[in-house]
């Protein structure tokens, strides 16, 4: 229902900061109940609107993960409205940062993955 926005994902949510992390690392981090997620806020003038994933945030609680979004839910309220689409993002937004976040962290296992080279040629 609330998708990252459209376009490279990999450079939208700023993947490179997880290469060096291995697979093994990463699932451990998740079974521990780390939750990495990204909240969205919406930006709008009189003549354009644009609703932005944030960086990812590592969260272990779902009362963290809500209070880590306020930042950017108050953004959204204040400058989101300002254009006809702007109600739609904002409110899609706002909803999406007060459920706690998107979870990202198949994207970033997928992104994982492609930086190893045995996944890649399927020696494992």
């Amino acid at each position: 229902m609330f998708n990252i926005p459209e376009g490279d994902r990999d450079n939208d949510l700023d993947l490179h900061r997880f290469s060096r992390m291995s697979e093994a690392e990463f699932k451990a981090r998740v079974s521990k109940g780390e939750r990495f997620i990204i909240y969205r806020y919406t930006l709008s003038a009189l003549v354009y609107s644009v609703t932005r994933p944030t960086k990812v945030y590592v969260s272990s609680g779902r009362m963290s993960a809500v209070l880590n979004g306020v930042p950017f839910t108050i953004i959204s309220a204040v400058l989101g409205w300002w254009f006809i689409t702007g109600p739609i993002r904002t409110i899609s937004s706002i909803i999406a940062n007060s459920r706690g976040g998107i979870d990202v962290s198949s994207e970033i296992l997928e992104h994982i993955r492609k930086q190893d080279v045995f996944h890649l040629y399927g020696m494992r």
